[in-house]
């Protein structure tokens, strides 16, 4: 799941899947190139549901 914070030159909400902050397109730190839920691979009924 992505975290949400602040970014330090606008103050708009950005997420950790957002690479560029939305409103001024300031570099987001808190990117995170892969997100859990990019990389998962299900395996069992269980994992794909929480997919």
């Amino acid at each position: 799941m992505a975290s949400t914070g602040k970014c330090p030159f606008c103050g708009a909400t950005v997420t950790s899947d957002h690479k560029n902050c939305p409103e001024c397109g300031a570099v987001n730190q808190h990117y995170v190139i892969d997100s859990p839920t990019r990389i998962m691979n299900p395996r069992t009924i269980s994992q794909l549901k929480e997919y």
